[in-house]
């Protein structure tokens, strides 16, 4: 490193005093607060539960498809679900785009992740469990359309 120069120590520059450090501190601290209050209510609000529901029904649909339990039956199912989830959630056709994606790639890294054979294990409980899931809806929606309470 010929021909350098040593230019001496860094100036620091006092930028906060020992005040403002303290008051940006209360505010972030109370910042902090406020976000975390938030979370801890944000699970419950219906937003989250169609956000739920939508990434519920795709990562089931998607589980459906590799484990080779699709029916007729569970398809009308699925269909009906995402009929009634487009009409309670009013979701923009991005933010489902999205979420299939999403429901996509978790299904596929679970499958790989249940390496070999061990998808039977998650097909029994994941896939079995969307397959009821989705006959339950078409069940439910059945009877309602034809005016029979259960």
């Amino acid at each position: 490193m010929r021909g350098c120069q040593g230019r001496g120590p860094v100036p620091h520059l006092r930028v906060m005093n020992g005040k403002s450090r303290a008051i940006f501190g209360l505010l972030l601290a109370g910042a902090l607060a406020g976000t975390a209050f938030t979370g801890a209510t944000a699970g419950s609000s219906e937003h989250d539960q169609q956000y739920a529901a939508w990434r519920e029904t795709y990562y089931g649909a998607n589980v459906i498809e590799y484990c080779g339990l699709v029916s007729d039956e569970v398809k009308d199912g699925f269909h009906r679900k995402v009929r009634f989830l487009r009409a309670w959630s009013a979701l923009p056709a991005a933010i489902e785009w999205r979420i299939r994606v999403w429901a996509a790639v978790r299904a596929d890294y679970q499958y790989l992740d249940h390496s070999l054979g061990g998808h039977r294990i998650w097909c029994e409980t994941d896939g079995l469990s969307a397959v009821r899931s989705f006959l339950a809806f078409r069940q439910r929606d059945l009877a309602r359309e034809t005016g029979v309470v259960e």
